[in-house]
């Protein structure tokens, strides 16, 4: 407890060493907790080496919630004070102070388990999104503010969504998946271009329209609905920037000496959001509870560390659809 924690700070910061500081800011609490249980501070004295000891302690706090404003505002941005405006018909509009707002997803996400599943997303819905919550005629109306969230922010709404994900009970993707590869089993044209393994960019393009016209098929026969089918492109993109989509059309971004098992991944990771996609548009009110996580997590989209953006509802489910799915695929084409 000694060390100072100016000594771990670097301006070169990379995402890793956010993640050692915050761990070794919860240490740090544990510490303060654990001292004050095996010491009575009420006591009329206390030894000189207990004072010193928390002084320690209550410095190294301090340093680090100044510091990682100061040197990091792209984890920890300063939170929006509180502002008001007159609309054109001159009523007052309060923004709410976004510091207000930190405080109270972390309130619910340490006591997400307790909270009834409509609570938490009326609370998601109203209280966070940049909503006007109060709006009698004549009266002062009051306005969440666009949240940007910080680090600590992001881990408390991760928490948040994976209790409302996990009380969701039957996973729709999960079963488009399994019925997805029993179709393979079944589809010779698909199995023959896995086989090809062709990463030309006409290769790319047919794989990824046979995967997307296969995945329409049991779209629409496991809900019934329309599926959302997009335009196929293929741009140059960079290495860490690998495709996406945005429901009309879904894009592979190429780069020298990708691999067609990385090409693969990239596919049934963007097939997947189109799943979600397809499904936002929904009617039936078996996939209500999902289009409203998948809306929240879209309004809410997390993106301070790797670990809260793989985490999050929506890239969860692409990432977990594409460690399975790519799986089994591989396993095909070696046999």
């Amino acid at each position: 407890m000694a060390d100072s924690l100016i000594e771990t700070i670097d301006k070169n910061v990379v995402e890793r060493d956010i993640i050692r500081l915050e761990n070794r800011r919860i240490h740090i609490e544990e510490t303060i907790k654990d001292f004050l249980r095996k010491n009575d501070l009420n006591k009329k004295t206390i030894t000189k080496e207990e004072e010193e000891t928390l002084r320690r302690i209550v410095k190294n706090v301090e340093e680090y919630n100044k510091l990682k404003t100061l040197r990091y505002p792209d984890k920890f941005p300063k939170p929006q004070e509180s502002i008001s405006y007159f609309t054109s018909n001159g009523a007052k509009v309060i923004i709410r102070d976004e510091q207000d707002i930190r405080e109270n997803i972390k309130i619910i996400a340490n006591t997400v388990e307790k909270i009834p599943t409509d609570h938490l997303l009326n609370f998601l819905d109203e209280n966070v999104r940049n909503k006007i919550v109060i709006s009698k005629p004549g009266s002062v109306k009051l306005q969440n503010p666009k949240l940007n969230n910080d680090f600590e922010t992001e881990k408390n709404l991760n928490k948040i969504y994976k209790e409302l994900y996990d009380r969701l009970g039957e996973k729709t993707i999960n079963l488009l998946n399994d019925q997805f590869l029993l179709a393979v089993e079944d589809d010779k044209k698909l199995l023959e271009l896995l086989n090809k393994k062709d990463t030309s960019r006409e290769g790319i393009i047919e794989l990824t329209e046979k995967i997307i016209e296969l995945k329409k098929v049991i779209y629409e026969k496991e809900t019934g609905e329309e599926y959302l089918k997009p335009e196929i492109k293929l741009e140059e993109g960079s290495s860490n920037h690998f495709g996406g989509t945005t429901g009309k059309v879904l894009t592979i971004h190429t780069t020298p000496n990708r691999t067609f098992e990385e090409y693969l991944e990239t596919i049934i990771h963007e097939s997947t959001h189109q799943d979600q996609k397809s499904i936002l548009n929904s009617k039936k009110e078996k996939y209500s509870f999902l289009k409203k996580l998948y809306e929240i997590n879209g309004n809410l989209y997390l993106n301070k560390t790797f670990a809260s953006y793989v985490n999050q509802i929506v890239e969860k489910e692409a990432f977990d659809s594409k460690n399975r799915v790519v799986n089994k695929l591989l396993e095909k084409i070696q046999k």
